[in-house]
């Protein structure tokens, strides 16, 4: 290319004026400022021309503004003129060998000729600066030029994909974007507001600057109960009006929530993005294609989606509260300190509130202003709630009024910034029920710290009310461990009263009840109780009361491990609390009954919405039974590996109550599934759920591993509800015990029922006969094996680990299997398609010991495809080097009139029809024919059917070692292509795929 050519030869001119001038300026103190104006202008037509050549390079062609710049007269060729000119006519560079001071006379003689002749010279070197300056204006504009129109052409596709999608897509696109949503929190901060407080913010010079933008971030800190949340919730009200009178700017909020012991970078990010979506009623171009990959945004990418859909907006005012609560919060302080120092984000004002924690000061204290909530108006609010408390509650009403001023005026002083330990005084005092003597002797012996209120709350708790406390918070910190949410009350106080049925002659009737026993230590507000967001629209509103730790400090004073030894250890969250709930749980679930949810899930043909998802929390909640059956489905879920109570399935007194839940022939087995397939509705990514029932014909259908699978023995049904449970279990490396009990109970062979054969029913099978084509007979371990890959490794699925050997592994290891060599060929075969993959991922290479166990290498003889091609097509070098010394033919055609089993396409079974052909094509083919020609498939994320090119040469130089061939069965003969062989013993670059001839060179 001619014009590429050009720009290599400026950049070399440049470079050698450059290296001229910077001698000239190195060596002579006064040189000449014209020199230096020449050095500055020549780095910036380098760098301008260095960075054209390199997009170039990267582009597929030439862009229309270069090729204008580089035809004869155009700026490229008048650049490289006046670079020539300079360099031959004007630097004085022969004097200056070195770049030093001239030393001897001779040299002298010449500097001073140089330099009295530079005079002449100037006029023509700022002639040609000048024109230097001017070409080079020239190329930055039409650069610009080229540049905006690409960013218009850019925004136009985008506006344009963007405009196709309906009112239906989008809010498809927002429900699944949305990760969690804080409005819940915010009105309950809202709630809790004492009119006439946080007003101080408006006193703050900060905040007025952050206003009018002077600073990007104000950062509010303060100690524990300071009141920074109620005053987060302030500050959006304050900014929800002021977005009023701005044009198109909207002010947004998020709580980080210890309960949700999570990371909050994402869910803050996703929920943002989501509301600017709906308020500008756009998608963003990269987020909508990441949402059409099926897949979850990185943070990179939901950074690119924010800078996207923040472009049409004024200013968006973000508040983020509880920085502090995000577990871990490393990424979303870095998300923080992007929103404001990156300018894609400079429409974006953010206010945070956090405790005073070193890694959070750390990050915001040079890109913020701070505002500290230890300030005198602070105390001053804290008075204001006090007395409102005090004049308005009712257990306050019959006080003398001299004892109210006392206590308001002693906990105003006392309480040092902290609303916190004000309001649990307030709790301690009402419950003297206005003793005065009692009180003011409560009032003189005040507790100084939050951790010495709550000891002291915990050892006024009579001694009657202690157990139900104890498991009232233990219940809490369970549901909210195990739905990241807060407890329905109707659950909860179903399962006070029956634990402590025989100890009481009363039982808690409602929310009063409660608050009365446990005082200060928990709240209630309405809510759902089961962890999935409910936007506030359609008219939704949560009926159902749920109950939570009163404030974080609760729980974190509740898990010290200081407290355990302290008076209130009797209270602590432990392991031993958690086993007595999850026990109760699984002692109540298999009696779970769900005839009232089966009678409103049936009585409307209404699909699946929100105010039917409402209706299943409400039906749940009734019954203490279904909500422990939920809970008990929710323990064993694979969802529950990455939350913390995963550790209790390990725990051997619940594995024998686990297992009686699972037990088929339990009464309720068929309640206990129904619910399951009410709760996978909720959660489409909820494990993998088991469900059964008739199909057409004489089969019974099971759903497993992601198929539908058939068998004519309606016993076997009931055996495969322990086997997909214990395999499930297998997959994850938290539960092996519980799949080996599984399997162990009541004497159960694995052997015989992981080899019985079944049927594998195509998913997408409709009303009517099962035919030939929707059923393909292998056993479950054949099955297992074929996409092994799969079990070991899915990036969709949470807390899968790369050592594990998945269910495959599971089996493998159990005694007896495989059963007999037959069945170790079997196995072997099944698992040829997944095995190059599956040995990356595993600690341990089943092909070997399959092959050492007695397997065929050749395969199940009477199939269509041999491991030998399946391995090849592959690109499975490993095990085409292990069968081919374990004596399979290098060469072997396989059968095309042989039989094809589920296995036979694997993973891949009812995928896009391409993968199908690709492997049905296999048969009649040599390995190496295959191996050469799977390039022209495409690539499947399960088994990777184009091959790295490392694996594909190493495979062809181990075939080729062994003596393969390049051979094609052809209307019953056998045709070879020698060309292809010679071809796979080059260099990959060198493999070039030719059309085939259509009758080979031999027969």
């Amino acid at each position: 290319m001619a014009e590429i050519g050009t720009i290599i030869a400026i950049v070399q001119l440049a470079d050698r004026v450059i290296e001229l001038s910077k001698y000239w300026i190195e060596g002579v103190r006064d040189a000449e400022s014209d020199l230096r104006s020449i050095l500055i202008e020549t780095s910036m037509l380098k760098a301008i021309l260095e960075n054209i050549r390199f997009l170039s390079d990267c582009s597929d062609g030439l862009s229309t503004t270069l090729v204008g710049l580089s035809t004869s007269g155009g700026p490229l060729s008048h650049c490289q003129r006046i670079l020539d000119e300079i360099i031959n006519n004007i630097i004085p560079f022969e004097i200056l060998g070195n770049g030093q001071q001239p030393a001897s006379e001779k040299d002298k003689f010449k500097f001073m000729i140089a330099k009295l002749g530079w005079a002449n010279k100037r006029a023509r070197a700022q002639k040609l600066l000048d024109e230097l300056q001017r070409y080079n204006a020239a190329i930055n504009l039409a650069l610009i030029t080229e540049s905006l129109h690409d960013i218009r052409e850019i925004k136009t596709k985008t506006d344009l994909v963007l405009a196709a999608l309906s009112d239906a897509e989008k809010r498809e696109f927002c429900q699944w974007y949305q990760q969690t949503n804080p409005s819940s929190l915010h009105n309950r901060a809202w709630g809790l507001f004492e009119q006439g407080t946080c007003e101080w913010i408006h006193r703050v010079p900060e905040w007025e600057d952050w206003l009018q933008k002077k600073h990007r971030c104000l950062w509010v800190h303060g100690i524990p109960g300071a009141g920074k949340t109620i005053l987060a919730s302030y500050m959006v009200h304050q900014l929800e009006s002021y977005c009023e009178s701005q044009a198109n700017s909207v002010a947004l909020y998020s709580y980080c929530y210890f309960a949700n012991i999570q990371n909050e970078a994402a869910p803050l990010l996703r929920w943002i993005i989501t509301k600017l979506c709906r308020h500008t009623n756009s998608v963003p171009a990269s987020a909508y294609q990441t949402f059409k990959k099926g897949r979850d945004p990185n943070l990179s990418e939901l950074l690119t989606a924010l800078a996207e859909i923040l472009e049409p907006m004024q200013t968006v005012y973000i508040v983020v509260d509880a920085l502090d609560e995000s577990k871990p919060r490393d990424e979303l302080l870095k998300v923080i300190r992007d929103l404001v120092t990156d300018a894609r984000f400079d429409k974006a004002q953010v206010v945070a509130t956090s405790r005073e924690y070193i890694d959070i000061e750390r990050v915001l204290e040079d890109i913020s202003a701070g505002v500290s909530m230890s300030n005198p108006w602070v105390n001053h609010d804290i008075a204001l709630c006090v007395r409102s408390v005090l004049q308005n509650g009712p257990s306050f009403k019959r006080w003398p009024t001299q004892l109210l001023d006392e206590v308001e005026n002693t906990l105003a002083a006392r309480a040092k910034g902290m609303f916190r330990w004000a309001i649990c005084q307030l709790d301690r005092l009402r419950r003297l029920k206005g003793n005065a003597c009692a009180v003011r002797k409560a009032v003189s012996t005040l507790p100084k710290t939050l951790d010495e209120t709550y000891q002291r709350i915990f050892a006024e708790i009579p001694e009657e009310d202690r157990d139900i406390v104890r498991l009232c918070l233990g219940w809490i910190d369970f549901h909210n461990r195990l739905f990241l949410d807060s407890i329905p009350f109707l659950s909860l106080s179903q399962a006070l009263n029956s634990a402590q049925q025989e100890q009481r002659d009363w039982s808690i009737v409602d929310e009063e009840d409660l608050k009365e026993i446990c005082g200060c230590l928990i709240r209630t507000f309405p809510g759902y109780g089961f962890g999935y967001p409910i936007p506030a629209r359609d008219g939704i509103s949560p009926d159902l009361t749920v109950v939570a730790f009163a404030h974080y400090t609760v729980r974190e004073f509740l898990v010290d491990s200081k407290v355990s030894t302290s008076p209130a250890g009797y209270f602590v969250l432990d392991k031993q609390l958690s086993v007595e709930v999850a026990e109760a749980v699984l002692l109540t679930a298999p009696r779970c009954d769900t005839g009232l949810i089966r009678d409103y899930m049936q009585a409307s043909e209404r699909i699946w919405n929100l105010h039917l998802l409402k209706t299943f929390s409400e039906l749940v909640s009734r019954s203490l039974e279904s909500y422990c059956a939920l809970a008990a489905l929710e323990m064993i879920s694979d969802r529950q590996v990455s939350k913390p109570l995963s550790y209790l399935l390990s725990e051997p007194g619940l594995l024998s109550l686990i297992l009686d839940f699972l037990e088929p022939s339990n009464d309720r087995v068929d309640d206990i599934e129904y619910l399951l397939f009410c709760w996978r509705w909720i959660y489409p990514d909820y494990g993998h759920a088991l469900t059964w029932h008739p199909v057409p014909g004489p089969a019974c259908q099971l759903k497993f591993c992601e198929q539908n699978w058939a068998t004519n023995h309606t016993s076997a049904i009931k055996d495969a509800m322990h086997l997909f449970m214990a395999l499930e279990f297998a997959r994850w490396s938290l539960f092996p015990a519980l799949a080996r009990e599984l399997f162990n109970r009541d004497g159960k062979n694995a052997v015989e029922i992981l080899e019985a054969p079944v049927m594998l029913v195509d998913t997408g099978l409709q009303e009517g006969s099962l035919s030939p084509a929707s059923l393909l007979s292998c056993s479950v371990i054949e099955y297992t094996a074929s996409k092994a890959i799969s079990d070991i490794y899915d990036p969709h699925e949470l807390g899968q680990s790369k050592g594990d050997d998945g269910t495959f592994g599971f089996m493998m290891d159990l005694p007896g299997v495989p059963s007999s060599k037959d069945q170790a060929t079997a196995v072997l075969q099944a698992h040829s398609i997944a095995h190059g993959k599956y040995c990356e991922q595993a600690p341990t290479c089943f092909f070997k010991a399959l092959l050492d166990s007695g397997a065929n290498p050749h395969g199940m003889i009477s199939h269509a495809t041999r491991p030998i091609q399946r391995t090849a097509g592959t690109a499975d070098w490993h095990g085409v080097e292990m069968l081919l010394c374990a004596g399979a033919d290098v060469n072997d055609l396989g059968d095309p009139s042989g039989t094809r089993t589920g296995y036979d396409f694997g993973p891949l079974l009812f995928q896009d029809r391409p993968y199908r052909d690709m492997i049905t094509d296999w048969t009649g083919k040599s390995p190496l024919w295959i191996l050469y020609h799977i390039r022209k498939y495409p690539q499947d994320e399960t088994v990777d059917c184009s091959g790295s090119r490392k694996n594909m040469e190493r495979t062809a130089e181990i075939l080729i070692r062994h003596g393969a061939k390049a051979l094609r069965l052809e209307d019953g003969d056998i045709v070879e292509y020698p060309e292809i062989r010679d071809m796979l013993m080059r260099p990959f670059e060198e493999w070039n795929l030719p059309e085939e001839p259509k009758n080979g060179p031999g027969r």
